[in-house]
């Protein structure tokens, strides 16, 4: 059986487990300015800076230089506890709490769309006391990451344990199916899901049987309830009729062979020849997802994956640039493969995406979809293949890799990994920091010249929805930043601890960009009017003073300052253009000039 593909999320609390709480019952009005920003560049970065670390200031100066971070981005905390758990409370209190109001106080909120925590910051957060004496399912353990806890801030700061959901982040890109799959009515979730229970818990099939043939009167392309529909008819002996249905999920859209030939369910027809030829069917189906976008955080994103003007959830980005503590990297290790990252930007590498495919849980919890992101990779001119093992060996051109192994050691796989690579593998461990924690933690793949890594911070379970899906190789192909497509991947984020540069944008196409005046170094008075041109598509020009959204317009249009608003002095304008594309990649110039009132 299947009962979490598209329609089902397990509840945040035990006594729901069989009881589905839609994504759109859980929609949050939110207040506050509506801005246009959305892309991500050094101007919608916040970097937040443990100023009690020399090794958390080192990274943080580092990171500020490398990627231009406006000054007034740079977000200094004192108080910072030093360990590597703390309770939500002060989470809220001594860390997310003052990043939030001293953004609010410098009048960035406008403009930061991610928060990028330097070194030495607690990595886990225990949420017990946000979730009281509710009893969570067993897969929802009460331990979060930093940069999870951030992203959901809106639900943090309110202490609403949605933000355990596995459902919550309504930024990740959903897949679709070759058919579209109408929604079902929120009374028909509540049936299928009663339908479920009496499957799974207590084995009534032709019950079962009964409301999913009910369904799929309304609904008659959904390949889940056909799916679902085999597993009754296989379970009550019905077998020629379960592989009918089984048929019929496939021309419906059911994408995951894998499963269907693991489940125990399907077991009385797996040895059939007309099975095999149902999954053969099933290979030809090319799964694809939403397209990938651009992050927008000043707007709720809604069940459809797209921003609203009113209501949805609300999320910032985060990433932690180093972990410096326990199994981390040192300070030096950390600068070299932020600047390596650096170097990535907008290089559209050659190398290779590669996925490896093995019989550990680790792998056939997401292996299933493989094909599917290697397809839309190769049909965009990016390289990737699916190799059977642990780890990639004897390749020099890895670009990036997605592991399904518990432990394993680089260095001993022969192979090379280029600048820009988002490199990660699906395991319990890979994010706890502390020493002789057991399995490799992600910073495995950070030490040997990796963006980008993530990991859980505590034993998540072999549960999919925790860990990013083989699509986030598809975003960063289609242009957009690490940091959004580790975010669009993912659509339980709450354990997930990611490491690296959020800036890193190896595909981007950054258009070209230019201004008739001021010059650099200029004494500019009065009202100053600039004038940006690209020949490139673009979809608005942005003007930042001293780091801060000062003004926009569209192509052809003008930027505007009135200088009398600042003091004498030098001054920093930053023109920036945004691409029209759907990752909204950004180019800018930077002009210094002289206040002279």
């Amino acid at each position: 059986m299947v009962t979490g593909m598209k329609v089902f999320e397990f509840s945040v609390f035990g006594e729901q487990t069989h009881r589905v709480v839609p994504i759109i019952a859980m929609v949050l009005l939110a207040t506050g300015p509506s801005h246009l920003v959305a892309g991500l560049g050094p101007e919608n970065v916040a970097v937040v800076v443990n100023v009690d670390s020399n090794s958390s200031t080192q990274i943080g100066d580092a990171y500020v230089r490398l990627r231009n971070i406006p000054v007034s981005n740079v977000i200094r905390l004192p108080g910072v506890p030093d360990s590597e758990s703390i309770e939500v409370d002060d989470f809220r209190s001594k860390l997310l709490g003052p990043v939030l109001e001293e953004i609010t106080r410098r009048g960035l909120s406008n403009q930061i769309e991610c928060i990028a925590w330097s070194s030495d910051f607690p990595t886990a957060i225990n949420v017990k006391s946000d979730i009281g004496q509710r009893q969570l399912h067993k897969m929802l353990t009460p331990v979060a990451s930093l940069n999870g806890l951030t992203y959901l801030y809106q639900l943090v700061m309110r202490k609403d344990v949605r933000y355990l959901s596995l459902q919550v982040n309504g930024y990740a890109r959903r897949p679709l199916t070759r058919n579209p799959v109408d929604e079902l009515a929120e009374a028909d979730i509540r049936r299928y899901s009663e339908a479920m229970q009496a499957a799974t818990g207590d084995k009534k099939w032709a019950e079962a049987e009964e409301t999913l043939r009910s369904l799929l009167k309304t609904y008659p392309r959904h390949s889940e309830l056909h799916y679902n529909l085999a597993c009754c008819l296989a379970n009550s002996g019905r077998l020629d009729d379960a592989v009918a249905a089984l048929r019929d999920a496939a021309a419906s859209g059911w994408w995951n062979r894998r499963h269907a030939e693991r489940d125990d369910d399907l077991q009385a027809i797996r040895g059939r020849d007309d099975f095999q030829k149902v999954l053969d069917k099933i290979d030809e189906q090319t799964l694809s997802i939403h397209a990938s976008r651009g992050f927008r955080g000043s707007q709720g994103w809604g069940p459809d994956g797209k921003p609203v003007e009113s209501g949805g959830f609300r999320y910032v980005l985060s990433t932690v640039l180093a972990v410096t503590r326990g199994r981390g990297t040192t300070v030096d290790e950390s600068i070299a493969y932020l600047r390596r990252s650096v170097s990535a930007d907008n290089t559209h590498p050659k190398g290779t995406i590669y996925y490896l495919r093995n019989g550990n849980i680790r792998s056939t919890s997401r292996d299933g979809l493989f094909p599917s992101a290697v397809a839309k990779l190769t049909a965009g001119g990016v390289q990737a293949q699916i190799v059977d093992g642990t780890l990639p060996k004897e390749k020099t051109d890895v670009q990036g890799v997605m592991v399904g192994a518990a432990s394993f050691d680089w260095k001993s796989s022969g192979s090379t990994i280029q600048p820009g690579a988002i490199c990660e593998h699906f395991t319990s461990y890979g994010g706890v920091m502390r020493a002789n924690a057991g399995q490799t933690p992600l910073t495995e793949f950070l030490r040997f010249g990796a963006a980008g890594s993530s990991g859980t911070v505590t034993e998540p379970y072999a549960i999919a929805a925790k860990f990013p899906n083989p699509f986030v190789h598809v975003h960063y192909a289609a242009g957009c930043c690490l940091a959004e497509s580790f975010y669009q991947s993912i659509t339980g984020p709450y354990q997930l601890l990611i490491v690296g540069d959020p800036l890193c944008q190896p595909w981007a196409t950054p258009p070209h960009i230019a201004v008739d005046s001021p010059e650099s170094g200029q004494r500019v008075n009065g009202i100053v009017t600039m004038t940006p041109m690209s020949d490139d598509k673009v979809l608005r020009f942005e003007l930042y003073v001293d780091g801060k959204l000062n003004d926009s317009c569209v192509q052809r249009g003008s930027l505007r300052l009135d200088s009398s608003t600042l003091t004498d002095g030098l001054h920093e304008l930053r023109i920036v253009a945004v691409a029209s594309d759907a990752a909204e990649a950004r180019s800018r110039v930077i002009i210094p000039v002289q206040v002279a009132n």
